[in-house]
């Protein structure tokens, strides 16, 4: 792997499994993981299904104003934000099964290229504060 290509191949696969690029951006990205990824012929169609699915962006069933929101009981607003939470659910769950089938069509070492460039850094452990000193316990007076 490139020095380039390590730099962009995160990135543009953290922009792809969240799917916050559209276009000729999003287009070019694809492209980048794919030939990272070395997707063989065999692999095409998951690949294609993955890409697609990433690329729907997402959409509720209904989107109100703050007027309509606010105009609401709580009890509505509640129903209301259940749905809207299920609808997401739903939409990641579709995204995190379409990356699990790609994952699954992949020989180990794109698998290992997968796992590399979809790792999240790990920040340097600090080591954990220490306990406040305990105060002096008070004399009892007898």
């Amino acid at each position: 792997m490139s020095k380039i290509t390590r730099f962009l191949a995160k990135p543009l696969l953290a922009i792809a499994l969240i799917g916050s690029v559209a276009g000729v951006a999003h287009a070019q990205g694809d492209d980048i993981i794919k030939n990272e990824l070395k997707i063989t012929a065999a692999q095409e169609a998951t690949w294609k299904q993955f890409t697609e699915t990433y690329a729907l962006p997402f959409q509720p069933s209904q989107v109100i104003t703050g007027e309509q929101f606010n105009a609401m009981k709580t009890p509505e607003r509640i129903a209301f934000l259940k749905k809207l939470r299920l609808e997401e659910t739903s939409f990641l769950a579709n995204r995190l099964d379409a990356s699990l089938a790609l994952y699954n069509q992949l020989d180990d070492s794109q698998k290992q290229t997968f796992d590399n460039m979809t790792a999240q850094p790990v920040a340097a452990q600090q080591a954990a504060p220490k306990a406040p000193a305990k105060a002096p316990a008070k004399a009892k007076m007898k």
